[in-house]
């Protein structure tokens, strides 16, 4: 079986990362200025380690690259459930190609790539391309061709230095013995821990206009 390069193991923002697809969610993260930590876990809870968690937010992002299973989307769900939070699910590719046309309204159906949101217990889509639209809105022209450079571009580059390939076999040596290996996990502590020292006091604007969203569909959906 040909390995995807979306499963490929590497380092991106000072982490190691388990694929390229969630290097690709980081580098939009990073470009919308919302702070997020790489497998941080805030909460007493256990057995379920979501991809993302975004400080400002209080909310998680789980990333596949194939079509969740029931089994996968029952973790998200019961992650929302006892913690609260918001939790964000993608998979998939995003379409190359961004319809950004913010003069007359239309937003093209991203066919590829649809996010779900888990909030107030019911679950969501939302259309990257109003995502897109909503950045040209807000932050212009340079912030919404940045925005589509970031969704176009496929995160980490392919060709890796040694260390996620090196991080990788040996999780996967461990497996086979029936073992659990620490050995990412130590890498990318003190890189969680520096960017929580870091964090900004304020939320940024992006993070500020996310939380209204959230909000609003929270209360959109507990009267429904």
């Amino acid at each position: 079986m040909t390995r995807s390069l979306e499963s490929t193991w590497c380092a991106f923002d000072g982490y190691i990362m388990r694929s390229l697809a969630e290097s690709r969610v980081a580098g939009m993260l990073s470009c919308l200025g919302i702070s997020y930590l790489y497998e941080h876990m805030p909460y007493n809870f256990h057995g379920y380690l979501p991809d993302f968690y975004l400080p400002a937010l209080d909310a998680f992002i789980e990333v596949k690259g194939a079509e969740p299973t029931r089994g996968e989307i029952e973790k998200c769900e019961r992650l929302h459930e006892e913690t609260g939070c918001p939790v964000l699910l993608v998979h998939g590719r995003p379409d190359k190609f961004m319809h950004h046309d913010h003069l007359d309204g239309y937003a093209r159906i991203e066919v590829s790539w649809q996010p779900r949101l888990l909030v107030a217990g019911r679950w969501g889509s939302i259309s990257l391309n109003l995502i897109c639209r909503a950045i040209y809105h807000l932050g212009g022209r340079i912030a919404g061709e940045l925005f589509v450079s970031a969704v176009a571009n496929s995160g980490a580059t392919s060709t890796q230095p040694i260390g996620p390939y090196a991080v990788k076999f040996l999780h996967e040596l461990s497996d086979k013995m029936g073992r659990r290996c620490r050995a990412i996990y130590d890498h990318n502590a003190p890189v969680n821990a520096a960017k929580i020292s870091a964090l900004p006091r304020e939320p940024s604007l992006a993070e500020r206009e996310c939380m209204a969203f959230i909000n609003k569909q929270s209360a959109r959906r507990a009267a429904a």
